[in-house]
């Protein structure tokens, strides 16, 4: 998914190097539940050089792309941070992961970027337009201009269909006169599309996911693929902004992988409960 991701976004940016399409999924969904479970076991173990090289390939990929919103994934990193006893990442630990995982990134992404990215200037380009916009340009910020325009387009969607929205598939022109022909990038597209009854639907059911995740860790106790979870979580709070994570075809099987990690957990801690229980009773008698 990390080289599909570098690979599809190249291509549409139209200075990939390489003379291959689209390997696998693209997915900034699927790249973010990986790297948090990777941050997390290469902070807490076990084999931890292998999730951290993991990481490192994941980190790369993505920023190979030059898009920006893929700042997100580090916001995955204050949802892992915590007590060691609560099989969460400590500052010290997390730091020792950071730290050697920006300077491998820092080190690898020129020498991939010289191979992979046909334009030798496309990163410094990228990387100076998003200082421009850090520094007050985002008038003149091209994605800024298009992320308004798309706001703009979806709240007139909201304000003519605000209970069930135009359904999904619907696209939107450029122009008022043109036809048709691009779906939109922003938050508002999920209530767009399936209005306040269909986007109420869709929060309570990820709210309920999590939630799960609550009360599994009550249950159970805390764990690695819960840590994970609540790095997820705020992994997707963080994205809102830049688009909605609901558009992402890979949110499904980061949830997928996530609460089967979940549940395969659960069912090892039950087990090991019970035969806890079965050793003290044959013990006591």
């Amino acid at each position: 998914a990390a080289i599909g991701c570098a690979v599809d976004w190249l291509e549409r940016r139209g200075v990939s190097a390489l003379g291959v399409g689209k390997l696998t999924l693209s997915s900034i969904a699927l790249l973010g539940a990986v790297f948090v479970l990777s941050v997390t076991y290469a902070g807490l173990g076990p084999r931890r050089a292998r999730w951290f090289a993991l990481a490192v390939l994941i980190l790369i990929a993505v920023l190979l792309t030059g898009t920006r919103s893929s700042v997100i994934l580090i916001a995955g990193l204050a949802g892992v941070l915590g007590s060691e006893g609560q099989h969460r990442v400590p500052l010290p630990k997390l730091t020792s992961v950071a730290l050697p995982l920006t300077i491998v990134v820092v080190l690898a992404l020129p020498i991939l970027s010289g191979l992979i990215i046909s334009d030798p200037d496309f990163l410094e380009s990228r990387l100076q337009q998003a200082i421009d916009f850090l520094e007050g340009g985002r008038e003149e910020d091209q994605s800024f201009r298009a992320r308004a325009t798309e706001y703009g387009l979806a709240s007139e969607q909201i304000d003519a269909h605000p209970w069930f929205g135009v359904g999904p598939g619907h696209l939107y022109a450029v122009d008022p006169g043109s036809p048709p022909q691009f779906t939109l990038d922003t938050p508002l597209t999920v209530v767009a599309k399936f209005g306040v009854v269909g986007s109420t639907i869709i929060v309570a059911f990820l709210v309920q996911v999590f939630w799960c995740g609550r009360r599994v860790r009550l249950l159970v106790g805390p764990s690695i693929p819960l840590t994970a979870l609540r790095g997820f979580a705020v992994l997707c709070i963080a994205g809102i902004p830049f688009g909605s994570m609901l558009e992402d075809k890979g949110l499904t099987i980061a949830l997928m992988l996530l609460v089967s990690l979940v549940a395969a957990r659960t069912r090892d801690s039950i087990d090991s409960q019970a035969h806890k229980d079965v050793y003290s009773s044959v013990g006591s008698r």
